[in-house]
């Protein structure tokens, strides 16, 4: 087919019949398959189409690309035995990547690494892939108007940003960036990149309209490392690499503004002076340096330093006006209603988990071994991305009484609480459970789970076995009917032991509870000492939950405390009549 005597329309629809064909050939319902060989030559036919197809429609083409014909080459590289048709679909897989990266961001990046040996995006996908999503949008989306990513020092978050600036002049070289960080070599330094990414092979393969050819003088009108301007920009320069003390007043973005890395270490980011001087110059300064006439498209990014640092700053600027929600599909990433901004805090233990959240960069094991090394506060927030101080973190374990070895329970008989939940998946069911410790209560076990109660029952009755819980307490106006269902249980399997279940009404906010009762609970409950259970263990991540607990109120979960501080009331403040035990000094 020659493409000047086909439209976009045609070949579209011919390529649409080809793909119907193939994709319906490997549905359950087709009893009559095509083969193998049959199906090498759809994909050949495909292949020489969709060269044309990028010719009359990029956009189009980019689309169906990623959409439907590099899935159908991947499941054909896996199930297609034949080493020669793999090896030719491998090399359309190439192409489609090509093709579809004229448009897409992703597919970009994918191409554009192709032949490396160490892949840099795709081991580091689960933690920025709503990053190269989201800068993919921030190049097309004329609505879309913020990122702020955070995310742990070496994850990657500056290269990919370069990255996507250098694309977007592939999609349109007639706009301008700014870039602005505190240290000159690295805003420099990523000036550079972005030109070393546009003058390569690859980069030329994917748009070879702005091929880069080493004989063409006029391909950069002005090449320097802080400011350099292509033929077909509009503004006086097509890139601007500032530090944030520069004078950027003569300076106009049209594609967006990256702010990067503000501070040189940890005592800047202590500087509340500093703090507000970045962010009063994002207001008053950098945010105005945007083309006039339309809402500044910002990429904020950088790791947590301080809770007063500038990036929690416009966090809380943004959330004050505007509701963020959990994004249906990314982890670690919050969008606003109106779906023009996202924020992304990547965390580097995942937690829910309690698992690297990006294996290839660090394991498990390393990371706890850099928790254990600092202070709680100082890994809540540069490695977890939840700013914190250490007089928020009021539970931490330097705050708590602890025991090294587990208490032997003279009393014979323990104490729980229930802090349920309706369905699975969001709140953690928590129920702590402790024994007599003189005085005291020692915390000794506790099932703590993001499943609803109502698939629990099984579990619950085994601790009350096992540990003769002789006063269980339940907050019903999560589970009303759970007491019922416990006592039947129990008659069921032919318990003897005596129990007393109370099913606790409660409005009270978690908060204040906590706040009411913490004296209580850091002084009269002795927790299992750090590293005693481990971060997968329903006791470790209990503790895990009960130690991050931020008092000045940004919890994700604050389940564990919260049912401490109902066993606090109910139990420690014997509101629930607690039945007295007596010692029994065993014979043996």
């Amino acid at each position: 087919m020659n493409n000047d005597k086909y439209s976009a329309s045609e070949v579209s629809k011919t390529i649409e019949t080809i793909l119907n064909i193939l994709e319906n050939n490997f549905s359950k319902k087709t009893r009559k398959k095509i083969s193998f060989r049959e199906i090498f030559d759809l994909v050949k036919d495909l292949h020489h189409l969709f060269d044309m197809y990028t010719e009359l429609d990029v956009q189009k083409c980019s689309f169906v690309a990623k959409r439907r014909y590099i899935p159908l080459l991947n499941l054909l590289i896996n199930i297609d035995e034949d080493n020669n048709r793999r090896g030719l679909y491998y090399t359309y897989l190439e192409n489609a990547y090509k093709l579809a990266g004229r448009y897409d961001f992703e597919s970009f990046v994918i191409y554009y690494e192709w032949e490396e040996t160490e892949k840099f995006y795709e081991p580091r996908y689960e933690i920025l892939g709503a990053y190269a999503y989201y800068l993919d949008k921030m190049a097309k989306d004329p609505d879309f108007e913020l990122i702020v990513a955070n995310l742990p020092s070496g994850a990657g978050k500056t290269y990919l940003e370069k990255l996507a600036e250098a694309w977007s002049y592939g999609i349109d070289d007639t706009g301008t960036m700014l870039a602005l960080c505190s240290n000159d070599d690295v805003v420099k330094g990523g000036s550079r990149t972005v030109r070393e990414i546009m003058k390569s092979e690859r980069f030329g393969d994917v748009f070879p309209k702005n091929k880069f050819v080493s004989t063409d003088r006029d391909y950069f009108l002005k090449e320097t490392e802080g400011e350099w301007k292509l033929k077909r920009c509009k503004l006086s320069a097509s890139y601007y690499a500032k530090t944030t003390n520069s004078n950027v007043v003569g300076c106009r973005a049209s594609k967006w503004i990256h702010i990067d890395d503000l501070y040189a270490d940890y005592k800047e980011a202590l500087d509340e002076q500093l703090n507000i001087y970045y962010y009063n110059k994002l207001l008053t300064v950098w945010r105005k340096r945007y083309v006039q006439g339309k809402k500044a498209k910002l990429v904020i990014t950088g790791t947590m330093w301080s809770p007063n640092d500038f990036m929690v700053k416009v966090i809380s600027l943004y959330k004050s006006r505007e509701k963020f929600i959990k994004h249906p599909k990314f982890k670690y990433t919050y969008i606003s209603l109106d779906k023009s901004k996202v924020i992304i805090q990547v965390p580097a233990l995942d937690t829910e988990t309690n698992e690297t959240s990006c294996p290839a960069l660090w394991s498990t094991k390393e990371l706890e071994q850099e928790r254990d090394s600092m202070d709680t506060y100082l890994w809540e927030t540069n490695f977890q991305q939840n700013p914190t101080t250490p007089e928020a973190l009021e539970f931490d374990y330097k705050n708590l009484r602890t025991y090294e070895t587990k208490p032997i329970n003279e009393y014979g008989a323990c104490y729980a609480v229930i802090d349920g939940t309706r369905k699975s998946g969001k709140d953690f069911f928590s129920m702590p459970i402790l024994q007599p410790y003189g005085d005291d209560y020692a915390l000794i076990d506790a099932i703590y789970t993001k499943v609803a109660t109502s698939e629990l029952i099984d579990d619950i009755i085994e601790k009350i076995v096992i540990h003769n819980i002789k006063i269980l307490v339940i907050e019903t106006n999560v589970d009303g009917g759970l007491k019922k269902v416990i006592e039947e249980k129990l008659r069921s399997i032919g318990y003897k032991n005596s129990i007393q279940i109370i099913e606790l009404y409660s409005t009270m906010v978690k908060a204040t509870r906590i706040e009411l009762e913490k004296g209580n609970m850091k002084n009269r409950v002795i927790y299992p000492a750090r590293g005693m259970y481990g971060m997968n263990t329903p006791l470790g991540k209990f503790m895990n939950s009960f130690t991050i607990y931020n008092s000045q109120g940004r919890n994700e979960h604050d389940d564990a405390n919260d049912s401490i501080a109902m066993f606090s009331a109910q139990i420690i403040g014997e509101k629930a009549q607690t039945q007295k035990v007596k010692v029994i000094r065993r014979p043996f």
